[in-house]
């Protein structure tokens, strides 16, 4: 299960895989309790081979390779998908 720690606001993201779904969900680490847990995005996939952010731009790449993605809706805390890429574009200009 990919994790990481967000610097800036200092919440935590991690992956739940279950039943061909994987869901994106965010911690605050000052209120841990399982109800504060919440989902902020859902996408078809049987598990995540990878997960980070990258200036401010969420990364999410799914069983076949292909890489979501993801940025925050403004004044929500729920992500949307900008663009789908797949790895052999990763050396283009407009992968990130």
């Amino acid at each position: 299960m990919p994790f990481f720690l967000e610097k800036e606001r200092g919440f935590i993201y991690y992956i739940n895989e279950f039943a061909g779904q994987c869901h994106i969900m965010e911690i605050n680490p000052i209120m841990d309790h399982s109800s504060n847990h919440l989902k902020i995005f859902e996408i078809k996939s049987d598990f995540c081979q990878g997960f980070a952010l990258y200036n401010k731009t969420f990364l999410f790449m799914d069983n076949n390779k292909m890489v979501t993605k993801l940025q925050r809706m403004k004044e929500s805390r729920m992500l949307y998908e900008t663009g789908e890429l797949n790895l052999k574009e990763k050396d283009s200009p407009n992968f990130v």
